[in-house]
C-alpha cells in the first residue's frame, strides 16, 4: 500500500522546527473523512507537478491574446498594455501568502479545491465579452481569477513537505519546480503558436477543460491527514506582507511607465517601506516568543533570495529574447523564431536541471546547492558582459546562467522545508513565492524602463541598443553577486548551529 509521511498532530510554536515523521498508510487521516488516494506519494508528485506547470502556464498563457487583441499599439496605451499584462502576477503576488496560511490552518486539500476552482471561473468568464469594452473587462476579470487560481503553488509545495517521505521529498520538490520554471516560460510561444489557428475565445476553454480534469483529480492525488496549525491566525503579519508585495508590484509598474521620481511612485515606495517595517517586527516578535525558531536574519536573507532569483530568471529571459529578436547577436535571421526558441531552451535547461539540483542536496545539503547556483548565474552573467565576441558565445553564458537560477530556484523550498514545522510550511512558502513574483515584475519594468530610454535607430525604427542590455545584465549580475553573498551566509555551519 502506498505511504506518506504524515506528521502527528502535536501543540508547539508555528516557527518550532519540526520533529520527526511517522508512518502512515493512504487510508490513515487525522480529519474525520478520510479519502484514500491513487499512487501514493507518486501520485501526489506528479499532480503537483502537472497542476504546477498549469498554475504557472496562467502567467504567460494569454498575455499574447491581450496584446494583440485590446493592444494593437501598445506604445499608444502603454499604462493600460502594462496593467493588462501584470494582473495576473499581481493577483499572484497578493493571494499566494493568504493561501498558504490557509491552507496550514484548513489543510492542503480545501485550498488546492478553491484556487483550482478560481482557475475554471477565470478561463470561463475570460471569453463572455462581447464587443472591445466588454471583451476587454472579461478578459481581465477572467486574468484576475486565474492569478488568484494561480496562488495554488506554494500549497502544492507545502503538501510535498506533508505527504512525501523524507527520503524523496527534495527530488519531489525538484520536480514539481522544475514543472512550475517550464510551465512559467512557455506559456507566450504556445499561445504564439495556438493563437493564429484557433483565435483567442478557445484558448480559454481549453485552459477551463484542462482545470476540471485537475479539479477532477484532486480528491484522488491530494491525501488529507497532514498536521494543521491551531494557533491564532497571524492577520496583521499576513495582511502586512500581502500589502507589501502588492504595493511594491504596484510601484515598480508605476515607476517604469511614469518615471522613478513620480509622486505615485514615491507614494507607494513609502507605504512599501512602512509596510515592510510592520511585518519585519510582528515576525521578530513572534520569533521571541518561540524559542525553536529560526533567527530573522536568515528569513530575510531567504526572502531577498526569492526576489532576487525572479528578477534573475527574468532579465536573463527577456534580454536574450529582445537581443536575438533584434538580431544583436549577429546574422541569425531568426527574429520571429528566435524569442520563442529561447524561452524552450531555458524552459528545458530548468527542467533537466532542478532534479540535479535535488540529487545534490540529499548529498551535500540544499543551502550547498544554493551557493552552487548563486555562483553559477554570477559567472554566466559576468561572462556574458565581457567575454560575447558571436551569438554562439552569448547562448552558452544564457544557458549557464539558466542553470545557475534552475540549481537556485530549486534548492530554496528545500531550505525551507528544512527549517520550517508542517504547521507554518504553508504559509512561509506563500511568501517566497510572493517575493518572487515581485522580482519577476521588477525585472519586466526595470527591462521596459531601460529599453526605452535606451535606443537606436534601425532602418525606419528605433530599437534597444546595446548599452540597454549591458545595463540590464550588470544589474542581474549584481543581483547574482547578492544571491552569491547570502547562500554563502545560510551555508555557514556557524550560522546552521545558531538556528
Amino acid at each position: 500500500m502506498p505511504e506518506f509521511i504524515v506528521e502527528e498532530p502535536r501543540d508547539r510554536p508555528s516557527g518550532e522546527p519540526e520533529g520527526g515523521p511517522t508512518r502512515a498508510t493512504a487510508h490513515i487521516s487525522t480529519q474525520s473523512d478520510p479519502v484514500p488516494v491513487v499512487g501514493g506519494a507518486t501520485g501526489l508528485i506528479v499532480f503537483a507537478s502537472v497542476l504546477g506547470l498549469f498554475a504557472a502556464l496562467q502567467h504567460t498563457l494569454a498575455l499574447p491574446i491581450v496584446l494583440a487583441q485590446f493592444g494593437p499599439r501598445p506604445s499608444a496605451d502603454p499604462v493600460g498594455a502594462a496593467w493588462a499584462a501584470s494582473l495576473t502576477w499581481l493577483l499572484t503576488a497578493a493571494a499566494a501568502p493568504t493561501a498558504g496560511a490557509l491552507s496550514d490552518r484548513f489543510g492542503r486539500r480545501p485550498v488546492i479545491v478553491v484556487c483550482v476552482s478560481a482557475l475554471i471561473l477565470g478561463s470561463v468568464v475570460g471569453p463572455l465579452g462581447q464587443g472591445y469594452v466588454a471583451e476587454l473587462t472579461t478578459v481581465l476579470l477572467g486574468r484576475a481569477l486565474q492569478g488568484i487560481g494561480a496562488a495554488v503553488v506554494p500549497v502544492l509545495f507545502a503538501a510535498i513537505r506533508d505527504f512525501v517521505p523524507t527520503r524523496r521529498r527534495n527530488i519531489a520538490i525538484a520536480a514539481a519546480g522544475a514543472a512550475i520554471g517550464v510551465g512559467g516560460v512557455l506559456g507566450i510561444p504556445l499561445t504564439t503558436a495556438a493563437f493564429p489557428a484557433l483565435g483567442w475565445r478557445p484558448i480559454f476553454l481549453i485552459s477551463a477543460a484542462a482545470s476540471v480534469l485537475l479539479l477532477i483529480a484532486i480528491p484522488f492525488c491530494v491525501p488529507t491527514g497532514a498536521e494543521r496549525n491551531r494557533a491564532r491566525p497571524q492577520v496583521l503579519r499576513v495582511s502586512m506582507f500581502t500589502l507589501t508585495t502588492v504595493t511594491a508590484v504596484v510601484g515598480t509598474i508605476m515607476g517604469a511607465l511614469t518615471g522613478w521620481t513620480s509622486p505615485g511612485f514615491l507614494l507607494l515606495v513609502g507605504v512599501t517601506v512602512l509596510a515592510w517595517v510592520v511585518t519585519t517586527v510582528a515576525d521578530a516578535r513572534a520569533r521571541r516568543a518561540a524559542p525553536g525558531a529560526i533567527t530573522l536574519s536568515r528569513v530575510l536573507a531567504l526572502h531577498a533570495v526569492a526576489l532576487l532569483l525572479g528578477f534573475i530568471v527574468l532579465a536573463n529571459a527577456l534580454v536574450t529574447a529582445l537581443q536575438l529578436q533584434e538580431e544583436q547577436f549577429g546574422p541569425l535571421h531568426l527574429s520571429v523564431l528566435a524569442p520563442a526558441l529561447t524561452l524552450v531552451l531555458l524552459a528545458a535547461v530548468m527542467f533537466f536541471v532542478a532534479p540535479l539540483g535535488a540529487v545534490i542536496a540529499d548529498r551535500f545539503r540544499p543551502s550547498r546547492v544554493l551557493v552552487v547556483g548563486g555562483v553559477t548565474s554570477l559567472v554566466g552573467l559576468i561572462l556574458r558582459v565581457t567575454v560575447s565576441p558571436t551569438e554562439l558565445y552569448a547562448l552558452v553564458w544564457v544557458v549557464l546562467t539558466a542553470i545557475g537560477v534552475a540549481l537556485a530556484t530549486a534548492a530554496v523550498p528545500m531550505i525551507v522545508n528544512e527549517v520550517t514545522s508542517a504547521a507554518a510550511a504553508g504559509a512561509v512558502l506563500g511568501r517566497h513565492q510572493s517575493l518572487r513574483l515581485l522580482g519577476v515584475a521588477i525585472a519586466a519594468a526595470v527591462t521596459v524602463s531601460v529599453t526605452l530610454h535606451s535606443v537606436t535607430q534601425a532602418e525606419d525604427r528605433q530599437v534597444p541598443d546595446w548599452t540597454a542590455f549591458t545595463v540590464i545584465l550588470l544589474v542581474a549580475a549584481g543581483a547574482a553577486a547578492v544571491v552569491t553573498a547570502l547562500s554563502l551566509f545560510l551555508a555557514s555551519p556557524r550560522r546552521r548551529r545558531a538556528d
